[in-house]
């Protein structure tokens, strides 16, 4: 099946993004590097393409680059400008690939005449030094909900259009009525394969099905979505971190499917517990729900991993994998070790006491271990109360007592428990399950079931009831 979609004229785009597009052609004929500030699902990549395709044109450009934090995004960005008359000019990479190829000395520092960094807000200190490294009209995309800007974000001048603004502009309705468009062309293009009098292959009939269904639930979504921001069910700002989040469920799904896809997120030299570190530092939401149903918020100052600071503690420099500050009168502390999806968790044992017993695996212990180590030594070396410091050693003055802390493991894939036809191994399994169940006061949860309750977190507003 033709995966291309017929790209809009620029004489479809909204006022906002000719505005938009104009300013970044203004400031590139004054050398003036530009930030332009959008909400999430507001058309920026469109923006961007357009803005090459324009500069493109101009006889003093002859290289572009397109850079993202996310793979998904730079896959998605080179299939639409495969499209464009420009792509011949135009490179796509993530933030990392452009800081290796740096170091490397691969490219010089003026290489590209036009640069477009895409969501600098997310991760500003990893691009920041960035900026400095390379020449060329630089196009700064930042996300904003209502025009309100941090001034560290902006390095150079800015345009904004607000979530608001889009609403009263009806560019919303405009997207959705875009996209079932492009739906419209596919299943157009899959008709026309058919020749009269011939038989329908199975695959074209499978496609122009999958289509339908595809546009019947978009929209289905549209109207539900619809009807709760008009009932005030749902807010604006609500839609924003949604929006986000439905984004980051999908590059949890694709790191736990896409061995290839993870095994590229792997930073030459780090373990590959790193992967999921990092990935579960940019969305501490999903421990929000589901682990023993506390909702539980990152603490102040800190990435998720966080050094356990006081007395003795940091002396040998042991790290939790996972620090979470529960929110409540008391604030306790929640401990927790990541490991990766591709560790086994039980494991057969040589002479089995019984033929339906099983044993858990190295990785299991040594994970459950590492977490009941870290809580006894706090608890013996802090007694009751543990003083936060910073990475200079300065007192946070927040204290955090500590009462019997949970703690959280996350190993594994349930997968390990089936066979090739998805049938579960019921001793395996349940032996599994008899065994962290007979666990206090740490969880032991698998990937994959952490997937289901961060889908169950994305997906719940959009089931709110009519009554």
């Amino acid at each position: 099946m033709s995966t291309s979609m017929n790209k809009p004229n620029r004489t479809q785009l909204g006022l906002y993004q000719n505005h938009a597009l104009t300013t970044i052609l203004n400031h590139y004929d004054s050398s003036r590097d530009v930030t332009v500030a959008l909400p999430a699902g507001s058309g920026k990549t469109l923006l961007a393409i357009y803005a090459m395709e324009e500069l493109g044109k101009r006889q003093e450009v002859n290289r572009m680059l397109y850079v993202s934090h996310f793979n998904a995004a730079v896959d998605n960005f080179a299939r639409l400008i495969e499209q464009d008359d420009t792509s011949g000019k135009v490179d796509v990479m993530t933030f990392n690939a452009l800081n290796r190829i740096l170091s490397e000395h691969q490219i010089k520092p003026n290489h590209y005449q036009v640069i477009i960094f895409d969501d600098i807000d997310l991760r500003l200190q990893e691009v920041s030094n960035l900026f400095h490294q390379v020449g060329g009209f630089k196009i700064n995309f930042v996300r904003t909900e209502d025009g309100d800007v941090d001034k560290k974000f902006v390095y150079s001048d800015l345009y904004i259009y607000t979530l608001n603004q889009a609403f009263n502009d009806g560019y919303l309705v405009k997207s959705q009525e875009l996209d079932l468009s492009q739906q419209i062309d596919l299943l157009k293009e899959e008709v026309a394969k058919i020749t009269t009098g011939t038989d329908w292959s199975q695959a074209i009939s499978d496609t122009i099905v999958r289509q339908i269904d595809q546009l019947k639930k978009k929209n289905t979504e549209y109207f539900k979505a619809q009807e709760l921001l008009l009932s005030g069910k749902i807010q604006h700002d609500e839609i924003i971190e949604m929006s986000y989040r439905k984004e980051q469920l999908l590059e949890f799904k694709k790191l736990l499917d896409d061995k290839s896809y993870f095994d590229r997120q792997v930073v030459d030299g780090s373990a590959t517990e790193s992967v999921w570190q990092k990935y579960f530092e940019r969305n501490h939401w999903i421990f929000g729900f589901g682990l023993n149903y506390v909702f539980n918020t990152a603490l102040e100052g800190g990435g998720l991993e966080r050094a356990v600071s006081g007395f003795s503690v940091t002396g040998h420099g042991k790290r939790s994998d996972a620090l979470l500050s529960t929110t409540g009168i008391i604030r306790s502390l929640c401990f927790g070790e990541i490991k990766t999806h591709r560790k086994e968790i039980l494991k057969k044992v040589n002479i089995p006491y019984r033929s339906e017993s099983w044993s858990i695996s190295d990785e299991l212990a040594g994970g459950i271990a590492q977490v009941q180590r870290t809580i006894q030594k706090s608890l013996m070396n802090i007694a009751e109360a543990l003083n936060l410091k910073d990475a200079n050693g300065y007192s946070t003055k927040e204290s955090i007592y500590l009462f019997k802390p949970k703690s959280f493991l996350i190993i594994g894939s349930l997968n390990e428990f089936k066979n090739a036809e998805g049938q579960v191994q019921e001793d395996k399994f349940s032996s599994f399950e008899l065994f962290r169940r007979s666990i206090s006061d740490l969880e032991i949860i698998t990937f994959d079931e952490l997937y289901q309750r961060a889908d169950a977190i994305v997906n719940r507003k959009w089931n709110i009831s009519n009554s």
